[in-house]
């Protein structure tokens, strides 16, 4: 089941708001994020979920060189 995100309230003025997003892993919340747009609170809910998920399930952290198509070698 991929990670589900959830607009939890918005706070602020109408011509500024703050977004406040939560991201559920397995029907529990993972991570809470804040951002002036409901993208921005997603990210750093992920990055809050991801930080928790390293500490408490032993995550490997992603290095750049794995990310790339050719395997971070340049040719």
């Amino acid at each position: 089941e991929p990670p589900r995100y959830l607009l939890e309230c918005t706070e602020g003025p109408e011509h500024a708001p703050m977004f406040i997003s939560v991201v559920q892993i397995e029907g529990r919340v993972a991570g809470r994020g804040r951002g002036t747009t409901k993208k921005i609170s997603q990210q750093e809910a992920a990055a809050q979920a991801l930080l928790e998920l390293r500490t408490t399930e032993g995550v490997p952290e992603i290095r750049e060189e794995e990310t790339t198509p050719s395997g971070g070698l340049e040719g």
